[in-house]
């Protein structure tokens, strides 16, 4: 009996302990829900709120289903359109686009997802940003012809462009522009591989407020390098815009598009007889060797047409434009006077 009666306990005493357990399991699950759900309220409250605290500098144009804000200035002949690297804000053209809309029609926009642009929710490809661009000029009224700005992922949005309308462009400038031989190697893709897997981690991190409030506390810090252009205002409107989980999203999707890469736009010959400028930056390493095999593999660029030309860029990183607008400006220029004689 004594047995029994000592058996009985040690039942109801584990039962009770795992009883117990399975409170604390399910509080603590609950708690997190909780947590989740008031970081969610956090996040929707804040990027209201921020979305009144700036104005918006340009115009929504539809492009289907979502829209795409997109900022015009000056006139002339030519239409002067700037496609940016992933991730970066449209305001590091400030300095080129004031410079250029003395004599030209400029055009510079956001793409699919980031800054005031509308998010399609669907996945995000090079041919899809290339009509997005076409759309949008059009509802904005910015005729041809183009002469394409494309820095970064933008240099093979505007090489892509110019390939499939080679009618309404005039010429391209590539400003250190990824290369597809670099993209297709193997290093490339490993990096871009863990690159995404910790934009993956911020993004579900920016559904809950989780990025906003490391900003907040100074945990995170943006790259400071294509930021130093910008006024006090226009950084923080920045800051606002990269902590949405919309941001996180648009820059996700656009790494997977560089994982895996297995597009084949920068073929020998595919503009033709295209005026196409290269802009490379003389010293990007500041390592004399790595310098020099950077240079010759920009350089490869020219394949693209029978025009083309690579200028090395001195006194800047790869921000060209940021460092050096005038080198985008005369990049320009060149090609108005190259165009004008034929």
């Amino acid at each position: 009996m004594k047995l029994v009666f000592s058996t009985n306990i040690f039942h109801r005493y584990t039962e009770q302990k795992k009883h117990f357990g399975l409170k604390i399991l399910e509080t603590s699950i609950f708690f997190i829900i909780f947590l989740f759900f008031c970081g969610v309220l956090y996040q929707f409250i804040a990027t209201e709120l921020d979305k009144n605290r700036f104005k918006m500098k340009g115009k929504l144009y539809s492009v289907g289903s979502y829209r795409l804000m997109a900022n015009t200035s000056g006139s002339g002949k030519y239409s002067i359109v700037f496609e940016s690297d992933i991730g970066t804000p449209i305001q590091q053209w400030n300095n080129v686009k004031e410079e250029l809309s003395k004599d030209y029609r400029v055009f510079s926009y956001e793409r699919n997802g980031y800054g005031w642009s509308d998010s399609s929710g669907e996945e995000m490809d090079i041919p899809g940003a290339v009509k997005d661009l076409r759309t949008a000029l059009t509802r904005a009224g910015v005729s041809s012809p183009y002469i394409l700005v494309g820095h970064g992922y933008g240099g093979l949005i505007i090489t892509e462009f110019a390939r499939k309308y080679p009618q309404e462009v005039a010429g391209i400038v590539l400003v250190d522009s990824l290369m597809e031989e670099d993209i297709k190697s193997e290093e490339f893709q490993k990096g871009i591989l863990k690159e995404i897997s910790k934009i993956g981690i911020s993004r579900f991190f920016s559904y809950a407020g989780g990025i906003r409030l490391a900003h907040e506390i100074n945990l995170l810090k943006d790259n400071e390098e294509f930021l130093k252009n910008l006024t006090d205002t226009e950084k923080d409107l920045f800051h606002s815009q990269k902590v949405t989980s919309k941001y996180y999203a648009a820059y996700y999707k656009e790494l997977k598009e560089l994982s895996g890469y297995d597009y084949n736009i920068q073929t020998e010959g595919i503009l033709k007889d295209k005026f196409v400028e290269i802009l490379t930056p003389a010293h990007k390493f500041a390592d004399d060797e790595k310098d020099k095999a950077y240079i010759e593999q920009q350089k490869s660029l020219e394949r693209l047409s029978s025009k083309a030309e690579q200028t090395l860029v001195e006194r800047c990183g790869s921000y060209i434009h940021i460092d050096r607008p005038d080198a985008i400006v005369n990049a320009v220029n060149r090609i108005v006077k190259k165009v004008g004689k034929l």
